[in-house]
Order: C-alpha cells, then sequence, then structure tokens
C-alpha cells in the first residue's frame, strides 16, 4: 500500500479496500492473511488468517490507535512529509512500514508489527494482562487468580484467570483503573 492508496470500507457503495498477503516471497498466488479496518464495536486495523485473529492496532480513540505508542505514531507523521513510504504485509502476516531511502533508491524497513510477543492477539486468557517487556508476558488482574496452576507454570496463560472470591456489594471492592491496555475486542449486542 504507497501513500495516497485507501484501505477501508465505502458503506456508500459496499466496497471493502483491504491487503491481501503472498502465498509465499516467490508465488504471488493469495493467502488467507488480510489486514483490514474492523468496524465492529470500535474501530481498529486487524491482522487475521482466515476467520483468526492475530494483531491488532488497538481501538480508533479519535486521534491515534490506542496500541500506537504516541512517539511512533509522530514519528511516522514526521517522516511521511520526508520521504516516499508504504505498507506491506508478507506471507507469515508480518506488517511492515518501508521507507524508500532516497540516495540508494532500495526500501528500507521502519518497522515492523507484531514486533513484541504481547502484539500477538489472544497470547493471554481472559481477565488477563499482556505486558511488553515482561516475562512471562501474561499477568493477572488484581483480584483473580490463575484458572490452571500447572498452564502457568509453564508459562501458558491461555486458560486466563478467575474471582478468586465471588462479586458482591458489601465486601469493600472497589474498581481499579488500569492504563494503557488495549481492551478486549467489543460485540455489540441486542436482545429482541
Amino acid at each position: 500500500m504507497l501513500a495516497g492508496m485507501k484501505i477501508g470500507r465505502n458503506l456508500k457503495i459496499g466496497l471493502e479496500r483491504y491487503l491481501k498477503s503472498w502465498e509465499s516471497v516467490d508465488d504471488p498466488s493469495i493467502r488467507d492473511f488480510t489486514y483490514r479496518i474492523q468496524v465492529r464495536g470500535l474501530p481498529q486495523m486487524v491482522v487475521s488468517m482466515g476467520s483468526e485473529k492475530r494483531h491488532r492496532s488497538g481501538p480508533w480513540n479519535g486521534t491515534q490507535n490506542n496500541g500506537l505508542p504516541m512517539g511512533q505514531l509522530l514519528y511516522l507523521l514526521r517522516m511521511s512529509c520526508l520521504y516516499c513510504m508504504s505498507l506491506t504485509m508478507n506471507h507469515s502476516g508480518l506488517l511492515q512500514r518501508l521507507v524508500l531511502h532516497p540516495r540508494s533508491s532500495e526500501w528500507v524497513v521502519m518497522y515492523s508489527n507484531p514486533d513484541d510477543p504481547s502484539d500477538s492477539y489472544g497470547q493471554c486468557g481472559v481477565i488477563d494482562i499482556c505486558k511488553i517487556n515482561k516475562s512471562p508476558i501474561c499477568e493477572r488482574l488484581t483480584g483473580f487468580a490463575q484458572k490452571s496452576q500447572e498452564k502457568w507454570k509453564v508459562l501458558d496463560a491461555s486458560d486466563g484467570c478467575m474471582r478468586r472470591m465471588s462479586l458482591g456489594c458489601h465486601g469493600g471492592e472497589v474498581f481499579v483503573k488500569v492504563a494503557g491496555v488495549k481492551f478486549p475486542i467489543l460485540i455489540r449486542v441486542s436482545f429482541a
């Protein structure tokens, strides 16, 4: 995707523009990886393989996607004024922002996503927080315990967590502020 090209949905005519990956480096037939805007719930960019989500940007908050650090966003804006840039998705679903180096006329990788294990979708289970640059990357929220101690011992947090005690309005429970996280994908449910 080069500068000026669009990605997204035109709701008036029903057209959707998105990226699809090649089968391999030297086989341009189409593979199942896609990079598109998810419009159900809060809009965000999602890399999927078939129907399985692999990576997401985090929802749009009106200024940026909350999964993109502000420093990276400002750097991209500054660089886009100076250099020709493109976005590619390779055969394994890796997104790469490329910059055309003016002296050598070669494309140079500016950054890749996902670039950290916590960027991959669904690394941790329900009610867990995925922490960048921590080992293990999955962390329990306050008031929750692992569902499977055996899996947590081998760094498998896919089962998630459960409440330590039942929820009650009289036990002195309070809400805990959790900042700097990508919220779960929200889907609006309507009841008839």
